[in-house]
């Protein structure tokens, strides 16, 4: 072999093993970059878990304020005020912690006493009671560690624990039903030509205070007319007939049907009374019950939500009345809202509303 030729070979030998050094390098390379990107990847991953981490985290710590309400849960009238409030509160950035007594007094009582045992207080306590009556010593130890109290609906008795009670005002609704009658009666003119009208009036005793400032209101309304005999009580054939309660009205109605009497007669007498019974509303349609004072629960709702975000926030709610409202230790801040008087001619509101899905 000669000298040239052996330097070929050695050349050749020289070249494959730089180029096998050279892919070597290059593979350890792509391995290298691979590892690095996935390297990355789990990176972002762990990352993003932390972050959903510190998310959740996030939810479970937001403040939290009680929602204690006395129906079921699976009464619709609950679920729409729920839905209230947790709508509302959440989208300030808080918890609604729901609470349903199914109306158990046991059952609220232990609610309280839960909710104020918590190792972290909530922000605030709003409540609809059983029993206006029997939570003044549950609500003891709610008063001592400061927690702001919304009565909701109804006013708690004989309690301090009390910042701001949320209702209807059931006294001007009273003065409103007594005025319906007052026209529809033309009293005015029947007083002057000294004629009488007759009327039977249902009114219970009342239970609440929202009960009493609503009999209140009706007699303070009409008790001129009773005073100058304009208005006479009459139980067997009256020309009117005012309850307080649906279900009274409903049974006004069961009892002229038992006695045959009919809507169609020229005489039957015009039924005013005041709640939101679907039973009353469906007579309302048929033009048996003349008209009731509707209360919708998530105007209240609403309402007392805006009160208590407004205080939590550092302000001062606006109140609509501080004199009257009196659970028997205090006068208590008070923000009313209006009822609406609901008749044959706009009976259809109440489903417009979606308050009642149909009344059919």
């Amino acid at each position: 072999m000669n000298k040239r030729m052996v330097i070929r070979m050695l050349g050749t030998v020289f070249l494959c093993a730089i180029m096998t050094t050279a892919c070597g390098k290059k593979n350890e390379a792509t391995q290298a970059s691979v590892e690095s990107e996935a390297t990355e990847k789990e990176g972002t991953g762990e990352a993003d878990a932390d972050k959903d981490k510190d998310t959740r985290e996030e939810e479970v710590v937001r403040p939290q304020i009680a929602v204690l309400l006395d129906g079921s849960v699976v009464d619709e009238r609950m679920q729409m005020d729920a839905a209230v409030f947790q709508s509302r509160l959440e989208a300030k950035g808080y918890q609604a912690v729901l609470r349903y007594a199914g109306g158990s007094t046991v059952s609220q009582e232990e609610q309280i006493n839960s909710i104020a045992s918590q190792e972290t207080p909530v922000e605030a306590m709003i409540i609809s009671p059983v029993d206006v009556y029997a939570l003044s010593e549950a609500l003891e130890k709610v008063y001592d560690q400061k927690i702001p109290v919304f009565c909701y609906d109804e006013l708690i008795m004989n309690t301090n624990a009390l910042d701001y009670f949320v209702t209807f005002d059931t006294r001007s609704e009273g003065q409103a039903l007594g005025k319906k009658i007052i026209e529809a009666n033309g009293l005015e003119k029947a007083e002057e030509d000294q004629k009488q009208v007759t009327i039977h009036q249902i009114l219970p005793e009342s239970r609440t205070i929202g009960e009493l400032f609503l009999k209140n209101g009706t007699e303070e309304t009409l008790e001129p007319y009773f005073e100058n005999r304009t208005l006479v009580e009459s139980r067997t054939r009256p020309e009117v007939i005012l309850t307080l309660d649906c279900g009274d009205a409903v049974n006004a109605v069961e009892q002229l049907h038992k006695r045959g009497r009919n809507v169609t007669d020229p005489a039957w007498p015009q039924i005013y009374t005041a709640g939101n019974d679907i039973e009353a509303i469906r007579m309302i349609a048929s033009g048996e019950i003349t008209g009731t004072w509707f209360t919708d629960s998530r105007r209240l709702a609403e309402a007392c939500c805006d009160a208590v975000l407004t205080l939590l926030s550092g302000e001062t709610p606006e109140i609509s009345d501080y004199q009257q409202y009196d659970n028997g230790l205090r006068l208590v801040r008070t923000i009313t809202c209006e009822a609406e008087y609901v008749d044959a001619d706009d009976y259809h509101k109440l489903t417009d509303s979606g308050y009642f899905k149909s009344i059919e």
